[in-house]
């Protein structure tokens, strides 16, 4: 691993954040989810959430839409290309990190 992987790593704002590094990983997994998923599934206040999504939204990693439902309107919100290849990008450092460094036990 270089230097430069490491850099990437420690100099991402967005996704060096583990609550924002959550959400696009459930994102990559699901593609797109109601607001209130992502409240119910990562255990984060409404205000605290919303906060991670605008900074996602506004590093184009997100799109945020606002559908009528039934009831009520909802909150969807979706990956986008961009946010796909940065977050599997950074996935694949922080494995190189981890493969470098990673000792596992002796049984």
């Amino acid at each position: 691993m270089s230097e430069d992987e490491l850099s990437f790593l420690m100099r991402n704002h967005i996704l060096g954040v583990s609550a924002r590094l959550s959400i696009m990983v459930y994102l990559l997994a699901k593609n797109k989810a109601f607001f209130t998923e992502l409240l119910n599934v990562l255990k984060m206040t409404p205000g605290n959430l919303d906060s991670h999504l605008k900074k996602l939204r506004r590093a184009g990693y997100i799109d945020i839409v606002r559908v009528i439902g039934y009831d009520r309107p909802r909150v969807v919100i979706k990956i986008t290309d961009k946010g796909r290849y940065e977050t599997i990008s950074y996935l694949n450092v922080l494995k190189k990190v981890l493969e470098k460094y990673y000792v596992k036990p002796i049984l």
